[in-house]
C-alpha cells in the first residue's frame, strides 16, 4: 500500500475502540501539566485528527466474574467481547492492549460476520507463564495487525509463534508535557527506577560499592546482601508517589542508571522514556530497548549486560564530567521530541489501522 493511498483514504479512518486490561479513563482527561501526567495523550492527539475514540474498560463484578483478580484474567470479560461484537461493528479497529482482551473476540467474530480489523498493542513476550503461552498460540495467529514496542519483541514473536497479521514497530511515548527539564532540581543521587524482572540490581549494587555515591532505588526489591549494601549510601524508595512526586525523583537525580537483564520483553522502557524526556543522562544496559531507542556517546552511555566494571566505569565518567552529563540529556530530550513525541505515537497507530482497513477486503 503506498503512502499516497494511505493519505488519501486517511480521512476515512473514523473510530478506534480501545480495549484495555484494566481501568483508563473513558473520556478525554482534563490534565495540568504542572501537576499531573495526561493519561489519554494518545487518545487525545487522535481525537484531534477527527477521529472518534472509545474505550471500553472490563467489567466489575457480577457481569465479571475474573475482576479483581490477575489483571490478564480480568481482561478476558466474555461480556465486554459480545458487547463489542454487537454493539461496535461500524468501528474501523478494535485496538486491544496486551493479548488476553482478544480471546472471546477473536474466537467469535466468524460467528458475528465481525468486520472492523482487530489490532494488539503490546504484549506480553517472554513470559514463561505456560497459561499465557497457551492463550498466545491461540490468538496472535489471529490478530489483523500488532503493534509491538521494539523490534526485538517482534523478532521474538516471528520466531515462536505463527504471526499472519501485518507487524509495526510502533515504538514507545511518554506524556513529554509533564516529564520536561523544566522540572529538573539540583540533587546528590544517582537514580534507578523499575520493579519488573529485567532489572539486575545486584550489579548495579557491586559495580558502585566503592564510588561513595547516593544511590536510589524506586523498587520494592532488596537485596539479599544486606552487610554488602549496608556499606553502600542507599535509600530504597517502595512507596507509592503521586505523578508530582514522582517526576521530583527523576528531577533531582544526577543521572538514571538501567542495568537489565537480557529477556524478550520491552522492560525498562517506561523509566528509559521517562528519563530522556526529563533531559536526563542515561546509563543503559545493552537490550532490544536500548538497541531501538538510544545511541551510545550520543543520548546515552550503553554497557554490556551484566558487565559491573564497565557499568562502574560509565558511572565514574559521568560523574566526572558533568558538561557529558548535560550534553547527554540535552540529546536525549531532543531524541523524545523529534522521534518519540506522543504525536508521531498517535500518527504512527493511525496510519497503521488506515492501512489496514483499506485492505478491508483483501488478506493480510
Amino acid at each position: 500500500m503506498s503512502n499516497n493511498n494511505i493519505s488519501r483514504t486517511r480521512s476515512h479512518l473514523k473510530k478506534i475502540v480501545f480495549l484495555p486490561p484494566g481501568r483508563w479513563a473513558t473520556n478525554i482527561i482534563a490534565h495540568d501539566p504542572n501537576k499531573t501526567i495526561d493519561e489519554t495523550s494518545v487518545q487525545r492527539v487522535l481525537t484531534q485528527q477527527g477521529i472518534q475514540v472509545i474505550t471500553v474498560n472490563p467489567h466489575e463484578k457480577p457481569w465479571n466474574l475474573l475482576s479483581g483478580s490477575n489483571p490478564y484474567f480480568r481482561a478476558l470479560d466474555p461480556l465486554r467481547a459480545l458487547k463489542i461484537l454487537l454493539i461496535h461493528r461500524n468501528a474501523d479497529a478494535i485496538v486491544v492492549v496486551f493479548e488476553s482482551g482478544g480471546v472471546v473476540l477473536l474466537l467469535l467474530r466468524w460467528l458475528f460476520r465481525f468486520r472492523p480489523k482487530v489490532v494488539l498493542w503490546d504484549a506480553s513476550v517472554g513470559n514463561p507463564w505456560r497459561f499465557l503461552a497457551f492463550v498466545q498460540k491461540i490468538v496472535f495467529k489471529r490478530f489483523d495487525g500488532l503493534m509491538m514496542l521494539t523490534n526485538h519483541q517482534i523478532e521474538t514473536l516471528v520466531a515462536r509463534h505463527t504471526i499472519r497479521g501485518r507487524m509495526l514497530h510502533l515504538g514507545y511515548n511518554v506524556d513529554e508535557s509533564f516529564f520536561h527539564p523544566k522540572y529538573n532540581a539540583i540533587g546528590n543521587y544517582i537514580l534507578s527506577v523499575g520493579d519488573d524482572r529485567s532489572r539486575d540490581y545486584d550489579t548495579l549494587l557491586e559495580a558502585i560499592g566503592p564510588l561513595d555515591q547516593f544511590l536510589k532505588l524506586k523498587t520494592r526489591w532488596r537485596s539479599q546482601n544486606t552487610e554488602f549494601t549496608a556499606q553502600i549510601r542507599l535509600e530504597y524508595v517502595s512507596n507509592r508517589l503521586n505523578d508530582m512526586e514522582f517526576r521530583e525523583l527523576y528531577g533531582a537525580a544526577r543521572f538514571v542508571v538501567l542495568p537489565l537483564r537480557e529477556v524478550d520483553s520491552a522492560g525498562g522502557i517506561t523509566a528509559l522514556f521517562e528519563a530522556m524526556a526529563m533531559g536526563k543522562a542515561v546509563i543503559v544496559t545493552e537490550s532490544g530497548v536500548s538497541k531501538d531507542f538510544v545511541t551510545d556517546g550520543l543520548n546515552a552511555i550503553v554497557v554490556p549486560v551484566g558487565d559491573m566494571q564497565a557499568l562502574r566505569a560509565a558511572m565514574v565518567r559521568l560523574i566526572e564530567n558533568p558538561t557529558l552529563c548535560d550534553t547527554l540529556g540535552r540529546n536525549a530530550r531532543a531524541m523524545i521530541d523529534s522521534n518519540f513525541s506522543t504525536r508521531n505515537l498517535a500518527s504512527q497507530m493511525a496510519t497503521f489501522i488506515t492501512s489496514l482497513a483499506i485492505d478491508q477486503k483483501q488478506p493480510i
